[in-house]
């Protein structure tokens, strides 16, 4: 009886294999099913004149790895996908390509972000200013002073006429039990802990928020700082308590009304803002 081997390797066949009906040896048959995944994926990728050749010199080119910065995507449990321009005017359909409108190799999920930004680069310009100059910023906090435990008492006594005891309580209870509000003389300030990892020290935020005042003083100062009437300031805080925020053109320019909620005398809350 002649001892059957692997149709591909010539090696001999175990006996499960033989028991399995197997014409190839485990390796062998796990070799061949790659193959035939890789010829499945050529045929797919290929697209007017766009050929498997092609795809694999762009995947050279890059080295392996998706288009994009600090990708890591290498195209081994999913291949890379054909990244290209859908408003090609070369004919052929927007879901297809040639080899004029790709523009390279890059992950699924990058592609999809691309396809959803309408190929255009100016919503990923936004992206960039929004992430370097978060709007929160601007609205949320007017000044940020960032330092050591020594550098935060001193600005809180120094800028902030905050007592010697009291700042470096503050300081220590921000460590402790978490930020909360600090009324100061020009508005509120909170103070965070930033635990730096692998020992690297202790920081402190000082983060200024607008000043809230009550509805019957800002109406005043409305009017005499921001030179409006007596009606449109009143239309004003209405406008922002019912909406959250209101943004009004003065002769000072653009300000901005943000509703607090109701303060600890039930009265309304609120702050303002130029910008």
């Amino acid at each position: 009886m002649s001892v059957r081997t692997c149709t591909r390797c010539g090696n001999k066949l175990s006996k499960p294999r033989l028991e399995a009906g197997k014409r190839k040896c485990y390796r062998c048959e796990r070799a061949s099913i790659r193959e035939q995944k890789q010829r499945a994926h050529d045929r797919r990728i290929e697209s007017e004149d766009f050929t498997a050749a092609d795809y694999w010199q762009l995947y050279e080119d890059q080295d392996g790895h998706c288009a994009i910065l600090n990708c890591r995507a290498q195209g081994k449990a999913k291949h890379l996908s054909v990244e290209h321009d859908h408003q090609c005017n070369r004919g052929h359909e927007p879901g297809r390509w040639c080899r004029d409108c790709v523009r390279g190799l890059t992950c699924s999920m990058h592609n999809e972000w691309i396809g959803r930004a309408g190929d255009n680069p100016d919503i990923f310009d936004s992206i960039a200013d929004y992430l370097r100059n978060p709007p929160a910023r601007k609205t949320l906090m007017d000044k940020m002073i960032v330092g050591n435990e020594t550098k935060t008492v001193e600005t809180l006594i120094s800028d902030y006429k905050i007592p010697p005891k009291r700042a470096r309580k503050i300081t220590d209870l921000s460590r402790g039990v978490g930020p909360s509000p600090i009324p100061v003389h020009n508005g509120t300030i909170e103070v965070r802990y930033i635990r730096l990892p692998r020992g690297g020290g202790a920081l402190y935020e000082i983060i200024e928020s607008a000043p809230k005042i009550e509805g019957n003083l800002l109406l005043k100062r409305l009017q005499d700082e921001y030179s409006l009437s007596e009606r449109r300031a009143r239309s004003a805080l209405n406008a922002a308590w019912r909406d959250g925020s209101k943004r009004v053109s003065t002769a000072e320019g653009i300000i901005g009304i943000t509703y607090h909620g109701r303060g600890p005398n039930k009265s309304y809350i609120f702050s303002v803002k130029i910008g």
